[in-house]
């Protein structure tokens, strides 16, 4: 018999970004979910023919699965990018810029182009306004404001109050307030 063991913890920057997400999840006082703002996502179209993956960058996030969305052509508009649209057949997201997923050769994929920096400006400012206009429309209003910068100090203070170094953060502590550990005498 063969036993083969591998390490499967992940790694520090891997928490962190975990961690990251759950503290956003919890300012937004929603459940922790995967947001695919700003990530390179492939869609595929339940249409016949050879399979076209088209990416989209989620610039504004409406509510649930709906995004608004750029597209090769700098089109913008809402999506729906999750498993409950029936026009897909496939979503994906590209592990880093520029990468294809595996399994997706890139004569598949109709890619976003490199977008300048003004270009990028005037598709946030109209993704924007899309995205008040798609608000209006549902009845949804504003979007409350986000709370930036809070995860960064609570984990200062939680690296502080236990002393560790902030790569070496478990997960098991992601609860724990300095408060509670301080009031605690050393022997108990």
């Amino acid at each position: 018999m063969v036993t083969v063991s591998a390490d499967l913890s992940p790694s520090a920057a891997e928490q962190q970004r975990r961690l990251a997400q759950l503290q956003l999840a919890q300012v937004k006082g929603g459940p922790a979910r995967m947001s695919l703002l700003n990530r390179q996502v492939l869609v595929l179209y339940d249409v016949g023919g050879t399979d076209l993956w088209h990416e989209r960058l989620p610039l504004e996030h409406v509510t649930g699965d709906g995004y608004i969305v750029v597209t090769p052509g700098q089109d913008v508009y809402y999506e729906e990018l999750g498993l409950f649209n029936d026009d897909l057949n496939g979503i994906r997201v590209r592990p880093r810029p520029g990468i294809d997923p595996p399994g997706i050769p890139a004569a598949q994929i109709y890619a976003l182009p490199a977008f300048s920096a003004a270009q990028l400006a005037n598709l946030r400012a109209e993704a924007a306004r899309e995205l008040q206009t798609e608000r209006a429309a549902r009845g949804i209003g504003q979007a409350p404001a986000q709370k930036r910068f809070r995860f960064s100090v609570q984990v200062s203070k939680l690296v502080r109050c236990i002393g560790w170094p902030r790569t070496q953060l478990p997960i098991a502590i992601w609860g724990s307030s300095c408060r509670s550990r301080r009031a605690r005498s050393p022997g108990s």
